[in-house]
């Protein structure tokens, strides 16, 4: 899909943290992250200074963190606290 165009459907379809459902902002397109770095498609770099949530302190595509999703997707995606646990999420405490 064009660059312009992904943009545009991003205002379009996308509700945004924090933005107006009215009067989107405009967003940038990361094509790519590594370390504390976002790049976007003309290949500017970004410091991600707002740490993205959670993101930065490990950095982006930390290779440790890539694989270990990589090995328990397959067994479950997502399993929330809400009274329920884990084999996972017990040995990483």
């Amino acid at each position: 899909m064009e660059f312009n165009t992904q943009l545009k459907n991003d205002k379009k379809l996308l509700q945004h943290p924090y933005d107006s459902s009215i009067k989107p902002m405009d967003t940038f397109l990361i094509k790519e992250a590594e370390r504390e770095f976002l790049y976007l498609y003309d290949n500017t770099s970004l410091i991600d200074g707002m740490s993205s949530w959670w993101s930065v302190i490990h950095g982006y595509n930390n290779t440790f963190i890539n694989n270990a999703l990589k090995k328990q997707i397959d067994k479950m995606s997502h399993v929330m606290f809400g009274g329920l646990t884990h084999e996972p999420a017990i040995n990483l405490g």
